[in-house]
């Protein structure tokens, strides 16, 4: 459960019927002229198996169908979240005593349109983190290359990654930076202790 804020700049929007000579009208009253903002409740569910060697999940985003209102000179606009679905599932293999490689894919879907993201990850001496993934698996829907570099001491994990778009897009953006932190505390397990009480009776 979460919330969602999203904003639009009505400033850098240009419609076919708009008017910006001498001045700034749209010609469309569900856009705003200046940047606006919303927000909306959301709440995704989801199932995940872990082992020691492979995990898998199955995920549904925006179960709840979130839409965010957004002020417009029509009055409120709404921006509706559709619902899509979540696949993942990776495999750990091990290559000699200080090398780990595990293929893993994401599919996502809104059961119109299908996005893949396919990875390969390393882990060095438990400690080193690197991998590239691409989403996309043909011509038409290749999208981005992404690679990442990590390090993990005891319970903490930080990852930074680039994510290089591939599609036509790259015209109009240089690619994403993204840094990640994890910290894991471990749950010991309470141990219970017996007492004996030595009864000379019963040795």
């Amino acid at each position: 459960a979460g919330f969602i804020e999203t904003s639009l700049d009505g400033a850098l929007i240009r419609t076919p019927e708009g008017n910006y000579i001498g001045g700034f009208n749209h010609n469309d009253l569900l856009l705003p002229d200046n940047i606006t903002q919303g927000f909306a409740p959301d709440f995704s569910v989801g199932v995940y198996f872990n082992q020691e060697r492979y995990f898998a999940g199955v995920a549904l985003h925006h179960a709840a169908f979130s839409n965010a209102s957004i002020p417009s000179p029509a009055g409120k606009t709404r921006l509706i979240f559709t619902q899509n679905l979540s696949f993942m599932g990776g495999y750990d293999f091990t290559a000699g005593s200080k090398l780990k490689i595990m293929p893993n894919a994401l599919i996502k879907t809104d059961l119109k349109q299908v996005q893949t993201d396919i990875a390969l990850n390393f882990t060095i001496i438990e400690k080193v983190l690197t991998g590239a993934s691409l989403r996309g698996f043909s011509g038409k829907t290749i999208d981005a290359l992404a690679i990442f570099f990590g390090v993990r001491i005891k319970g903490f994990q930080a990852v930074y990654s680039y994510d290089a778009n591939l599609s036509y897009l790259s015209k109009f953006n240089s690619g994403s930076h993204e840094i990640s932190l994890q910290y894991s505390y471990p749950l010991k397990k309470k141990e219970v202790k017996g007492y004996f009480y030595h009864n000379p009776r019963f040795n």
